[in-house]
């Protein structure tokens, strides 16, 4: 999933299967409801998860809201700002 050109992508409670992520142009990942949990495979990505070019948005400041799951050896690089709040579980990959 590739979210640009400030554009927010809004997800709701519920599990999603994602292969990556990637905010870039000022886009945003909002937290409507939750929890949501994004169970990232990462498959032929370098960085499977890249929050640098947007930021995430859960306003609600409860990160069991808002969990990240990778079980691979991919880069993550993880930006948000004063609204974002989440759990990563990625013990094999390395976060910046």
């Amino acid at each position: 999933v590739h979210v640009t050109g400030g554009a927010t992508l809004t997800l709701h409670a519920g599990t999603y299967n994602i292969n990556s992520l990637k905010l870039t142009g000022n886009a945003t990942l909002a937290i409507a409801s939750g929890p949501v949990i994004l169970n990232v495979a990462g498959q032929s990505a370098t960085t499977p998860i890249d929050f640098e070019g947007g930021a995430t948005a859960n306003e609600t400041f409860d990160p069991s809201l808002f969990r990240i799951h990778y079980a691979g050896t991919g880069a993550l690089k993880l930006t948000g700002g004063t609204t974002t709040s989440a759990i990563v579980y990625a013990p094999a990959a390395q976060a910046s």
